[in-house]
């Protein structure tokens, strides 16, 4: 059976009286527009209709039922006409109301309603019941009253209404149209050229600033005397004037400006040796935390809700069906698993396999870092599957972090950060509502949570740790701004490692064999279902941001795990 995989929204759009003839059905226009959890138009496709009138109120006695079966247009638009169906709504006494129009929609086209409206019907069907306007018990005819009025004349002008009017207008010249003050204008001939040569007692007017009266004390000259010491402001020129000094005064001038240039160069030696210590506690910090077994990378903690903050992983995540010449060991997962290989997180968090990822298949040996969801070797879900079928990544509607499927939950994993490997458990997986947080509500010392950047040439998104307060970051918190917004080089990007920044690189997507949108786009898979057939996981570009987005759980994302702080 084939599954919708989004939730449906109705919204009302026109409902109006249909036409009606002499002793025809009634009826009114009902439309509606279909739209999925994402507010996407479902269009061109057959849906089913249930459409009920209720008396007195939203929840009252149901006076009219009918279905009907539309299709939506390319704008996800589908119309009917109510009371052109099975049943009549003839029946129906408009004047006993209110009513309320019920409306159920079922997506497939069948009767399974997954959406349902209440709203009261105003003004417009209530034009069914002015029928009976036409026609008076006793077919009165007004056209044979005597003396009926046919004349304005034959009432009296008890309003004040106007009987004359009579309207003075100004008019005045712009340019070569005339205007009047009641809106109406003439333009004048081509040929008119504003010339007042021809004026009598036409104005000089001036043509230089002499010929005009000084009446607002503008200045006519100005002179400045400067003291020695504003010779800073001359920059490389200072010092051959101060040797050409002469008298007294300019000589005490002198000397105050060598003990201000002496102060200067202390403060820069004492900035210089600050910085100094500063970049070499960083690079004790680093050491520290590079050899703290099962530490990670980075002192960063990270806020993912209001109570729980988590240290991340040095790299995403990899796997191999051999040990890939490290000093790990091959790691076979057991219970209900049998995919032997090794796992490990990258050297770098720059670093991915791209376009390589292309060669999965369950005999490729290489390594890969772009998994379909859940594929963590438990219960025979493979790291190496490329199935197009929903099903196969994840046992019904179970997250990954509630059973086995999580990558970290369950297996063992090298860190080269540390040359060890670190124990099943140690690592997991983010939820959907964990990177939102993340990303869209954690409060931080800088009030930064993320920047779109280009670190040691690769496109991504660098996440600050909670009190991070080191290095500028322009164009922050804007899922809008491009890769080039922040251009970091390895210099750089090692001091902010250092205190606990973290880099997802836009290392693409895979589906089956192919890979795509490697360098442009990233896409890091949460621990929560959507569906049967849908995952939920962060995607990012260069135009925009999504903390919580869900797809086809077959789909190759990349995967960055947390350790939670204890």
């Amino acid at each position: 059976m084939k599954i919708k995989n989004f939730i449906l929204m109705v919204s009302m759009v026109l409902m109006s009286v249909a036409t009606l003839f002499a002793q025809a059905p009634q009826g009114f226009t009902y439309q509606a527009v279909v739209r999925n959890s994402k507010g996407q138009l479902v269009s061109n496709t057959p849906v089913g209709v249930k459409i009920s009138i209720l008396q007195g109120s939203s929840s009252g006695v149901t006076v009219y039922s009918d279905t009907y079966t539309p299709q939506t247009n390319a704008n996800g638009l589908f119309s009917i006409i109510i009371g052109s169906g099975m049943n009549s709504i003839n029946a129906i006494d408009w004047a006993q109301g209110p009513y309320y129009l019920k409306s159920e929609v079922d997506p497939d086209g069948g009767s399974n309603y997954t959406i349902t409206t209440v709203q009261q019907l105003l003004s417009v069907p209530y034009a069914l019941h002015a029928q009976t306007a036409g026609s008076v018990a006793g077919g009165i005819n007004y056209d044979s009253i005597s003396n009926r009025p046919v004349n304005i004349s034959y009432f009296t002008n008890d309003a004040g209404y106007l009987t004359s009017y009579t309207e003075t207008q100004v008019l005045s010249m712009n340019g070569d149209t005339l205007l009047l003050t009641g809106g109406s204008y003439v333009v004048l001939p081509a040929g008119f050229s504003g010339n007042y040569n021809d004026l009598t007692n036409k104005p000089t007017i001036p043509n230089k600033v002499s010929d005009l009266t000084n009446d607002a004390g503008y200045l006519t000259s100005y002179t400045e005397s400067q003291a020695l010491y504003n010779v800073l402001s001359l920059g490389n020129t200072a010092n051959s004037q101060i040797k050409n000094l002469t008298n007294p005064t300019d000589s005490m001038d002198a000397v105050n400006l060598r003990t201000v240039i002496s102060l200067l160069e202390n403060m820069t030696h004492k900035y210089d040796s600050m910085m100094n210590d500063m970049n070499k506690t960083i690079d004790s910090l680093r050491q520290n935390i590079d050899t703290t077994s099962g530490g990670g990378f980075s002192i960063g903690v990270f806020s993912v809700s209001a109570t729980d903050s988590v240290l991340f992983s040095p790299g995403n995540l990899q796997w191999s069906a051999t040990n890939g010449g490290n000093t790990a060991t091959i790691h076979a997962v057991a219970g209900n698993g049998n995919a032997a290989g090794t796992w490990r997180f990258a050297p770098n968090q720059w670093d991915t396999i791209g376009a390589n990822n292309s060669n999965i298949d369950s005999c490729y040996t290489g390594w890969i870092d772009l998994f379909g969801w859940g594929t963590s070797g438990y219960n025979n879900k493979y790291p190496y599957m490329t199935s197009g079928t929903n099903t196969d990544y994840g046992n019904g509607n179970n997250n990954i972090a509630g059973t086995n499927y999580d990558w970290g939950a369950y297996n063992a994993i090298y860190n080269p950060k540390t040359q060890t490997t670190d124990a099943p458990g140690t690592w997991r997986t983010l939820t959907d509502a964990e990177w939102e947080y993340l990303l869209n509500t954690r409060p931080t010392a800088s009030s930064i949570r993320y920047a779109k950047a280009t670190v040691c040439g690769i496109v991504g998104l660098i996440i600050v740790p909670d009190n991070y307060m080191y290095y500028p970051l322009t164009n922050v918190n804007t899922s809008s701004a491009a890769y080039t917004s922040n251009i970091i080089g390895a210099t750089d990007w090692a001091k902010m490692e250092a205190v606990g920044c973290v880099f997802l690189p836009a290392a693409g997507r895979r589906l089956g064999t192919s890979v795509n949108d490697v360098g442009s786009s990233g896409y890091y898979w949460a621990a929560t279902y959507g569906n049967t057939g849908y995952a939920y996981y962060l995607y990012f570009l260069s135009s925009n941001l999504y903390p919580r987005y869900a797809r086809y759980r077959y789909y190759g994302n990349s995967v960055r795990l947390v350790k939670n702080v204890q």
